[in-house]
């Protein structure tokens, strides 16, 4: 998949902190029913998973679903993207275009539209990206925002990941804490280097990205990912491919994986997930569970290595792992995330 190119967070960022007490204050009072509490000197801005929002871009009103697990630039529909820059919104560049306007080097405010692409298997969309000012409670902001050909999800005519909303720290609930939970905190990768909020941990020599994503029913791998996870922590095919809606209403196969060594983040653990067989690497690593009276010589490998892409190593851990979690919390000055859960059994 092609890495998309984003504004730096550490302008936000500043002026998130310099601006704290007045940002806060204004957030509040535009929107009542936002909670808010302070881990250390840095406010808390507290939201349901999934709940809309309201946010400006270049002045225009825009409602976007806020949950884990969206994009890291604010990435708004294609309708959306017409009605508030025109008829340009519909020009998305050839691959010679693309690679001129990623090598352009304006200013953000003189910046040219960055023609940008994503892809699901052979499945290609293309894309861009515009300097913005967006306002959320009462502030300004600079940053990118982005759309494509087809809308990546069908949530709402936004979507707003943790790095593109402007608060230090954001608390997502997802259901009600209950007694027994234990936190868990791990390293929060920086925005700029991935298209998702995530966190990385390292199988053999291959490091993989974590995003948390309560809005996906079932754990999805890429293919690198899940051999890379196979490899290290025993894991076979133990079913038959399905057809798996990744993002832009695009299915690809997947295979559920079990794995014999689960991988824990704290009090929860990850046993069993889906594996894209013929995506962004190569699944011929994992082994296909044993049926019963087979030999030791009967091992099945498959062989999926798609030509001509690049490994993908990324997992969306869904509501299967994260069900008996009531919150996240992304603590973006201190670059970690949190994780509020009941034990697994």
């Amino acid at each position: 998949m092609i890495k998309l190119n984003s504004l730096s967070y550490k302008n936000a960022l500043m002026l998130t902190i310099i601006s704290t007490v007045s940002a806060n204050l204004l957030l509040i009072l535009s929107n009542p029913a936002i909670a808010q509490n302070n881990i250390g000197e840095y406010p808390v801005l507290d939201l349901h998973n999934g709940e809309k929002i309201e946010m400006t871009v270049d002045g225009q009103t825009v409602t976007a679903f806020a949950a884990p697990g969206m994009p890291s630039n604010l990435n708004i529909s294609n309708a959306l993207a017409q009605s508030i820059y025109g008829k340009g919104a519909n020009k998305f560049a050839s691959t010679f275009e693309r690679i001129l306007a990623a090598l352009a080097k304006d200013e953000f405010d003189n910046a040219p539209p960055r023609y940008i692409q994503s892809a699901i298997g052979p499945v290609k969309i293309r894309g861009q990206q515009r300097p913005a000012k967006i306002s959320l409670g009462g502030r300004t902001y600079n940053e990118f925002v982005q759309w494509f050909q087809t809308d990546i999800h069908k949530f709402g005519e936004a979507l707003a990941g943790p790095y593109a909303i402007p608060a230090p720290v954001i608390r997502f609930t997802l259901r009600s804490a209950r007694p027994g939970e234990a936190r868990f905190s791990m390293p929060l990768m920086a925005d700029d280097e991935r298209k998702v909020a995530s966190t990385r941990m390292v199988f053999g020599k291959k490091k993989v990205y974590f995003a948390f994503s309560p809005h996906f029913e079932t754990t999805l791998a890429s293919a690198a990912a899940g051999a890379a996870i196979a490899q290290n922590n025993g894991g076979e095919f133990v079913g038959d491919p399905k057809p798996v809606v990744v993002a832009f209403n695009v299915a690809r196969p997947a295979r559920p994986v079990q794995l014999k060594t689960p991988i824990t983040f704290g009090p929860i653990a990850l046993s069993k997930l889906l594996v894209r067989s013929r995506d962004y690497g190569d699944t011929s690593a994992i082994k296909e569970a044993k049926l019963a009276g087979a030999s030791e010589g009967d091992e099945i490998l498959v062989q999926a290595k798609r030509k001509g892409t690049s490994p993908e190593y990324f997992v969306y851990v869904g509501n299967d792992v994260l069900k008996n979690c009531s919150s996240i919390t992304y603590d973006k000055p201190r670059q970690t995330m949190t994780l509020s859960c009941l034990p697994s059994n």
